[in-house]
């Protein structure tokens, strides 16, 4: 009993962590360039922000 549930456990595991991890990374190195043009940032990091929470919420699982 114990060794089925623990295979499942780590079969559901690793396919959740390294979907989430992944969008993390690329919206963490697109939004980093952006820094050096102050004027511009404000619209682009709204934008971003919100196609950011939406890929945030599309990864979620429903």
């Amino acid at each position: 009993m114990f060794e089925s549930d623990e295979a499942a456990l780590q079969q559901a595991v690793p396919p959740a962590e390294p979907s989430p991890a992944m969008p993390d990374e690329a919206d963490q190195l697109v939004p980093a360039p952006p820094p050096g043009p102050p004027e511009p940032t404000p619209a682009t990091s709204t934008s971003s922000r919100r196609s950011w929470m939406q890929k945030r919420v599309d990864a979620l699982p429903r």
